[in-house]
């Protein structure tokens, strides 16, 4: 038997991993608002996307007031984290299906966009390499983030011991 996870369990484990980095950044929302995580629930939840809580995020800090820098590093995560939030997408959203045909077993994902970089329809190999690729990039995102937060700590020392 292989221990291995298997492309519906990484679909799993990247989903799973990416909605923890978004626990993170809401609760460093909430704290910065000021209000209870029940209360900051409430408005985050209705942010559907990481980038609109990171913008959310950057309001509260400057707000707070950090300097020049500490927003210009939060703009930056925001940047990297566009390609990250992609390659998510594409994973949770499109269907992962067996692809018939050849002599190993393949998974391919129906790929169906259309936005400012193009229009895409088809389907899209993906090896469990990928799936470990993409998850490794989110868990440095974590990475990423948790230092943010200690920048956050260490320039909003008032939200000191909440953000622990």
């Amino acid at each position: 038997m292989n221990d291995e996870p298997n492309h519906l369990e990484y679909v799993g484990i990247i989903t799973s991993n990416w909605s923890r980095l978004e626990l993170v950044i809401n609760s460093t929302i909430h704290i910065l608002a000021d209000v209870t995580h029940e209360v900051g629930s409430c408005l985050t939840a209705n942010l559907g996307s990481i980038h609109l809580k990171l913008r959310s995020l950057q309001g509260l800090v400057e707000l707070r007031g950090g300097s020049p820098k500490l927003i210009k590093d939060i703009r930056s995560f925001q940047d990297s984290i566009s390609a990250t939030s992609e390659k998510r997408n594409r994973i949770t959203h499109d269907p992962l299906m067996p692809v018939i045909g050849g002599p190993e077993s393949k998974f391919g994902q129906l790929v169906s966009k259309a936005d400012k970089k193009g229009r895409e329809f088809g389907i899209k190999i993906v090896s469990i390499a990928d799936l470990v690729e993409i998850n490794r990039e989110i868990m440095r995102r974590h990475d990423e983030f948790f230092k943010l937060r200690e920048k956050i700590k260490a320039e909003l020392s008032v939200y000191a011991t909440k953000l622990s």
